[in-house]
């Protein structure tokens, strides 16, 4: 379990390319409980980092659709609507609206209004 938690850990702060961590948790079964707790500034970060440049909107939205089904990823109370909210948005563009600057700074400022509550 060690193994799984230390790569969920790498994939929700996006410490290294997706592809690796993608590929290694492959591996493990898809039905487990929550191992890690995705939390609003995990995906402040997120789109901190792309609003700076450092990731792209493809990046983002691949992270976004990794994270947003995963059993062993849980969701931050109290905040649990808005973070599935969010990840939802970002994990699909077509449903919702591409990821372009405007729109990371409307969801930044969401969260970062939800962090100070």
């Amino acid at each position: 379990m060690d193994d799984r938690k230390a790569l969920l850990e790498r994939l929700i702060a996006l410490e290294e390319p997706l592809k690796p961590i993608q590929e290694a948790l492959t591996k493990f079964k898809w039905d487990c409980e929550a191992l890690v707790c995705l939390t609003p500034s995990h995906i402040a970060d997120i789109l901190r980092r792309y609003l700076d440049g450092a990731i792209s909107a493809d990046v983002v939205e691949d992270w976004a659709d990794t994270v947003e089904l995963r059993d062993d990823i849980g969701f931050q109370a109290p905040h649990e609507s808005l973070i599935r909210e969010v990840v939802y948005q970002l994990a699909s563009p077509l449903l919702t609206r591409p990821l372009n600057f405007l729109k990371a700074q409307k969801l930044l400022g969401r969260i970062e209004s939800a962090l100070r509550d």
